[in-house]
């Protein structure tokens, strides 16, 4: 379980703005099926105490993108996970996403713009599989990996009703 008691900046006054108060309970498991393989699944639920205090301020885009759907979003995510480990440092590991998002206090438009009577309530679907090779030089470490997903999310509010694709590559070194 997570708590957390929202955003700095009551309004310039150096006071919490309330109105982020969110919950976070979840279970999550994890099962080995042979030597080199394992299965993990996890559902989580956040619980928004009021709508984000967030919404009505005006934010530039740098700042609403930097501030992600943690303080404004609300719902279940679920995923089932199967990883095999390969010999030479190699693992694969592919798996589903599901999500429910329910954006309390924004609403939710129609193709031309204009704010429909209810919130925005999204369902994303994203599954995917990521290759990882992983190699330890004495105290060095590297690791690379490649990873696609694809996003399928159905929105009520028409703008948010997409899909696509993310490929990732990451290259990393531990000393």
């Amino acid at each position: 379980m997570r708590y957390s008691p929202g955003l700095r900046g009551g309004q310039g006054q150096g006071r919490p703005d309330r109105t982020d108060h969110q919950i976070d309970v979840g279970l999550h498991a994890s099962q080995g099926l042979w030597d080199t393989g394992g299965l993990q699944a996890d559902w989580s639920y956040r619980h928004l105490f009021a709508a984000s205090g967030v919404l009505p301020r005006k934010l530039t885009q740098a700042q609403f993108a930097f501030l992600t759907t943690d303080f404004i979003a609300g719902g279940h995510r679920a995923y089932v996970r199967l990883k095999q480990v390969f010999p030479l440092g190699f693992s694969v590991t592919a798996g589903v996403e599901y999500r429910t998002l329910v954006y309390r206090g924004w609403p939710a438009v129609d193709a031309v713009g204009n704010a429909l009577s209810f919130d925005r309530e999204d369902k994303k679907l994203m599954p995917g599989a990521t290759l990882r090779y992983a190699h330890s030089f004495g105290s060095f470490g590297l690791t690379a990996e490649a990873s696609y997903t694809f996003v399928r999310q159905w929105s009520n509010s028409a703008d948010y009703d997409t899909d696509g694709h993310l490929v990732a590559i990451g290259l990393s070194a531990e000393y």
